[in-house]
């Protein structure tokens, strides 16, 4: 369990920061894309999302880190969920998904969601934000236009009895 765990607080720190791109970067995902990857049957769930081709402020790493986050899961035994480049719309149908794994599945062990991409926190609130972030203009639109995070943990908790991990490698510009 202790060799698990220090994989886990690697995997944490595996995170490369937040550099924007200018319509050069790796275009091979563009539009949503969503995948799943390792046994079904696996009591070690994980959603990965990796967000970098935004209408507004795209990002260089999101998706890189994704696809090296779930590599890594699926060698450590987890079924993961991938998202990449998730517009509003499909990060809310894969977070839904996600919970309906998680109850599912008896004595899942572990849950870990996994989201790279721009973020934003108001009032104590963390959100995720989707691809076509190009009418969030204002606070009071991430209510209805992106996913707010503590929610998304209240899911995980609701569905899992086990440890549950939320890591947000989030790009907050002010």
């Amino acid at each position: 369990m202790v060799k698990l765990m220090l994989k886990w607080i690697f995997l944490i720190f595996l995170v490369a920061g937040c550099s924007s791109i200018h319509n050069n970067g790796d275009r091979s995902i563009v539009n949503s894309e969503i995948r799943e990857y390792g046994d079904p049957k696996s009591e070690l769930k994980a959603l990965v999302i990796g967000n970098s081709f935004y209408e507004h402020m795209q990002l260089q790493n999101p998706v890189n880190d994704a696809r090296v986050m779930s590599k890594q899961l699926v060698a450590m035994g987890f079924h993961v969920i991938r998202a990449m480049n998730a517009d509003y719309e499909n990060m809310r149908q894969v977070v839904k998904k996600f919970g309906q794994h998680l109850s599912q599945t008896p004595d899942v062990r572990v849950g870990w969601l996994y989201f790279s991409g721009h973020g934003a926190q108001v009032a104590g609130r963390n959100y995720l934000i989707p691809t076509n972030n190009g009418k969030i203009w204002q606070a009071e639109d991430l209510k209805t236009m992106a996913i707010d995070a503590q929610n998304t943990l209240a899911i995980m908790k609701k569905n899992n009895n086990g440890i549950n991990f939320l890591i947000l490698d989030a790009c907050r510009n002010d």
